[in-house]
């Protein structure tokens, strides 16, 4: 059988690509499935350190997302900043047009 199989579609053919870092897990009650038990020797990584590769495969794939996150965070202080003193600038300027103009 090519796959892992789940609970909620059996027979799937998605095999789990981490299977080899990990190792095989079976669930322990099959009725509920809530707790996964590890076969001890199936993977090359103990838990820890399965958890760290995970962390920073997940870390890494955040950042491959919108790799230019940073830059606009970075530029949106500076536009803000824009926008509050053009903001002043226009209420001052709107002010002194208007201040001879009876209402």
């Amino acid at each position: 059988l090519f796959g892992v199989n789940n609970r909620v579609f059996a027979n799937v053919a998605m095999p789990n690509v981490l299977e080899g870092l990990q190792g095989i897990q079976h669930c322990e009650d099959a009725e509920h499935c809530d707790h996964l038990v590890h076969e001890v020797g199936t993977g090359t990584l103990s838990e820890e350190e399965f958890e760290e590769v995970v962390y920073d495969l997940v870390n890494f794939l955040y950042y491959i997302g919108e790799p230019s996150r940073l830059d606009r965070q970075r530029i949106g202080g500076y536009v803000l900043l824009f926008l509050a003193f053009f903001w002043v600038f226009a209420w001052l300027l709107n002010r002194e047009y208007w201040k001879d103009v009876d209402h």
